[in-house]
């Protein structure tokens, strides 16, 4: 994942790129042993599987630190759900910046 937006895209995709990487910060921040995960297109999923996509995005290889419950897990992904989604509402063009990619921990 790039740390700060690229400078060749146009201002607008460059303050959208700055928003999501701004909230997917706060994830971070809040969620202190979340690793890293992907968000993947929910019609990628069999139809058997019944995710809670938001924005037709789904969390996928979500990774800890540490182990953690069943409950925190599902705490976590809730919460990137809520953020996603609240992004995805705010702004329709984030659905395509964000299917697709992973997100990881930066460490300094």
């Amino acid at each position: 994942m790039e740390t700060m937006p690229s400078q060749n895209l146009d201002p607008q995709l460059r303050r959208l790129e700055a928003d999501v990487f701004s909230r997917m910060a706060v994830i971070f921040r809040r969620c202190q042993h979340l690793v890293g995960f992907t968000l993947q297109d929910a019609a990628e999923l069999p139809h058997d599987a019944d995710p809670t996509a938001e924005g037709g995005l789904f969390v996928s290889d979500i990774q800890f630190s540490r182990r953690v419950t069943e409950d925190e897990d599902d705490e976590v992904c809730q919460y990137i759900n809520k953020t996603v989604a609240e992004l995805v509402t705010e702004r329709d063009e984030a659905l395509s910046l964000l299917r697709d990619r992973t997100f990881a921990r930066t460490l300094h």
